[in-house]
């Protein structure tokens, strides 16, 4: 960098999908970590060309879970929210399938 200032020293990485996506679940209002012990129950909801897929689950309790896996179907995130949250949640998912449109295996 001193050497050349027209180069910077640092290259900024882009984030990966699946840190894109948890990231942006994670900032949906309410949403709190899940256990693990839930991610075999829940339902693919959103399947994406690179193998990741968005899953989703309601507890008997009406709490709704989300999930996100990798292609080797491993949990790498799970959350859910409360009752007066679900519309805050779905939107999200709504919004995720819109935005990465180019990104979905249909």
């Amino acid at each position: 960098m001193w050497l050349n200032p027209e180069k910077p020293a640092l290259t900024t990485v882009e984030p990966d999908l699946s840190s894109l996506l948890i990231q942006r679940l994670q900032l949906v209002t309410g949403m709190t970590d899940a256990h693990l012990r839930d991610f075999y129950r829940a339902k693919e909801h959103i399947n994406f060309k690179d193998g990741l897929t968005i899953l989703t689950w309601k507890h008997p309790l009406q709490i709704d879970h989300v999930f996100v896996a990798n292609k080797q179907k491993e949990c790498l995130y799970g959350g859910f929210v409360g009752l007066v949250h679900t519309k805050s949640l779905r939107q999200t998912l709504e919004e995720i399938k819109r935005e990465y449109h180019e990104h979905l295996y249909l």
